[in-house]
Order: C-alpha cells, then sequence, then structure tokens
C-alpha cells in the first residue's frame, strides 16, 4: 500500500501535472491550427489553397514520354538494351535483375562506338543499357521523351 501512496503522490506532484497542464493548454490554444505550405493556417484549408513556392532552377521540357521495357535473360556480362523510338530520348531508366544478381550497369548509352564527350545533352543518347556483374537480368526500362 505504501509503493502506490508514493505513487499516486509522485504522480500528483507539481514536477509531473505542470508540464501536462501546459501541454494541453498549448495544444488547446493551437489545435485548430497546423504548420502547413511554410504558413501557420487553419486546418480546414485544401491542399489547391497553399501559396506557391518558389520557381525551381530552369530545366529541359519533356513532351510525349513513355515507359518501354524489352524482356532479357542475358547471364552476367552481356548488355541488354532498352532502345528508343527515333526522335525520342532516354530521360531515366531502371534494370530488373534475378534475386542475388548484382549490377555492373545502369545507364543512359547510344549505339555509336563513341561514347559522346562530357558533359553530354540528354539527346546524345538513345537507349538505355543494363548488365549484371552476378546473376541474370530480366528487364531493361526506359523512360523516352521528346524534347
Amino acid at each position: 500500500m505504501a509503493y502506490h501512496r508514493r505513487m499516486l503522490k509522485h504522480l500528483l506532484s507539481l514536477r509531473v501535472i505542470a508540464p501536462v497542464l501546459a501541454g494541453l493548454l498549448v495544444g488547446a490554444l493551437l489545435g485548430p491550427f497546423q504548420l502547413s505550405c511554410g504558413v501557420v493556417q487553419n486546418s480546414a484549408c485544401a491542399a489547391d489553397q497553399c501559396p506557391p513556392g518558389p520557381a525551381g532552377p530552369a530545366g529541359p521540357g519533356f513532351s510525349q514520354c513513355q515507359w518501354l521495357y524489352s524482356a532479357c535473360a542475358a547471364g552476367a556480362g552481356v548488355e541488354c538494351q532498352q532502345v528508343c523510338p527515333s526522335g525520342t530520348f532516354p530521360v531515366s531508366g531502371s534494370c530488373d535483375a534475378q534475386a542475388g544478381a548484382s549490377l555492373s550497369e545502369n545507364r543512359a548509352s547510344t549505339g555509336a562506338a563513341v561514347f559522346p564527350d562530357s558533359p553530354a545533352s540528354f539527346t546524345a543518347f538513345d537507349r538505355w543499357v543494363c548488365e549484371t556483374a552476378t546473376g541474370n537480368m530480366q528487364f531493361t526500362y526506359a523512360l523516352c521523351c521528346k524534347p
């Protein structure tokens, strides 16, 4: 019984009650508001009411993008390619290999014998290339877009 009395005395002490009451008071005062989109606003606002953020840096615009993929059951050391249609270029890509395989290549490339100098425009490339160091490749993906 003495233990229960000490715990009750501790829970009702000013050191415990004061922070709890302060938190409840602040929560009650600020409860209807939230920090959103960099400003304090009513929590009932819709996402489209948020003010626009600062403009980002200018970059290339893309149109008519499409994800393409090729199945490829190549073993280690053999490149698998997804070539973009004429007039489109690989903006991004990905590789899908079998479990336990490790990738050695995952990049944009070109069918030319010489790789473009760096830096190069994304239009210097026409395909996405994947290759495994161990294990087998399954698919090569490319996001091909018109500039």
